[in-house]
């Protein structure tokens, strides 16, 4: 679901974990044109997400009912 729902600035990535271990994640890719100081996750949060967590919800209902209908 997470494939279909993030758009073509991120690519799924191995990433390498502080333990050892690896894990999937979403990173932007190298077409991205994002600097150290374009996001910020304290503005994110007051600011952005509670209508992101709603749009979401949304997307994520239509994503179950275009699924269904095949």
């Amino acid at each position: 679901m997470l494939d279909a729902f993030e758009d073509p600035v991120y690519d799924l990535t191995r990433i390498a974990l502080v333990d050892g271990r690896h894990g999937w994640g979403y990173a932007c890719n190298s077409d991205a044109e994002v600097e150290a100081h374009d996001w910020s996750a304290e503005d994110f949060q007051a600011l952005h997400l509670a209508a992101y967590v709603e749009r979401c919800a949304a997307w994520r209902q239509r994503y179950e009912q275009q699924e269904q209908a095949g």
